[in-house]
Formats: C-alpha cells, structure tokens, sequence
C-alpha cells in the first residue's frame, strides 16, 4: 500500500512539473566525466559528515574528558573506525560506476512521440506504447520523484538526473505525455544510480 501511495505522489509531482515544460525536450546521456564529476560531489559531503560528527567528539574526550591515555585511545579508534566505514561507502560508490561507457543515447520527446537515438539507430515511439515505471525515493512519509524507468528497443533507460542530462525534466515530460496519450505509468521505490 505504501509504495502505491508513493508512486501515486510522484506521478502528481511528474505531471505538475510536465505542465510547465515546453516541448520538444532532449536530452542526453552522460559523459563518463559528468557521471565522474557526479560521484566525486560525494566525498565532500561524506568528509562533512565525518567531521561534524567525529572531530567534536575526539576534542570533547582529548580535552575534557580524557583521564590518562586509555579513554582518548578508545575513542581515537572509534573516529578512525567512523572514517574507514564512511570512506568504503564512498569507494563503494566510485567503483559502481567506474566501469561506465556513455551509450550516446539521445531522447526527444515531442507532441506525439518520442524518439531515441543510438549509434547508427533511431527509433520511434508513439506515447501510448511507451511502457515506463515512476522511479521515486522515498523520505519519511513523502516520496519524491527522481525519473522515469523506460522499455525501449535500446533497452531499459533510466531518464533521470544520475544517467541523462536534464533527465528528470525530460521523464516529466514524458509522463505528461503518456498521461494525455491514455498509457499506464507503474512505479517503483528507490533509485539505482548505476544504469
């Protein structure tokens, strides 16, 4: 019941944000370096964490609480542990989409279709045969909506921020359009980041 809940609050945000594009909308996949340059936004934000958490602690202990060496050493490994947990979720982040090769895909999404462009093929789909799922992250009680999951003779895509530029503008757009066109969007929990 909650993800159906969910999926239903961010196809509401997919079709108002839809309302305010205007078409024809394309967009691109990713560069190896913009999906580098995404993933490296991380180790600051994870270098924050650890700081704001960690750094006041060891002073607290070094220098209020410390009696002898055995507490300011416990608690020296415990930041250090701290760190090293944080440090392999970042790598294990990085090493997701190391391996990532741009597809050079192009999506236009126009008043009646929509079209992909891969390497040497081009291929044309009508809205009411678009197959898509409402990828979605969900805080708390509220979902927001990341994108759209596509079937397409490429394969499936995922038009949101993580792998196409602008993507979530784009999967907005489609989703109004599948909306006056009568298709069905599903929906979907979560967002993988790597595609």
């Amino acid at each position: 019941m909650a993800v159906k809940l969910g999926a239903e609050q961010a196809r509401e945000q997919a079709l108002e944000l839809a309302t305010t594009l205007t078409l024809p909308i394309t967009t691109r996949s990713l560069t190896a370096a913009e999906i580098a340059r995404i993933d490296g936004r991380y180790v600051p934000l994870i270098l924050c964490i650890f700081l704001a958490f960690a750094l006041p602690i060891f002073v607290f202990f070094a220098v209020a609480g410390g009696q002898g060496p055995g507490p300011v050493a416990f608690v020296a490994g415990a930041v250090a542990l701290l760190g090293m947990m944080l440090w392999l979720f970042a790598r294990r982040r990085a090493r997701a989409r190391s391996d990532y090769v741009d597809p050079g895909i192009v999506v236009e999404i126009g008043e009646e279709e929509m079209t992909l462009r891969a390497a040497g093929r081009a291929e044309t789909l009508r809205y009411a045969y678009v197959k898509a799922e409402i990828t979605f992250v969900r805080i708390r009680s509220n979902s927001y909506f990341t994108g759209l999951l596509v079937e397409t003779p490429l394969g499936p895509l995922r038009l949101e921020e993580l792998s196409f530029e602008n993507g979530r503008n784009a999967a907005a757009a489609l989703a109004g359009r599948m909306e006056a066109h009568g298709a069905a969007l599903g929906g979907r929990p979560g967002s993988d980041p790597v595609q």
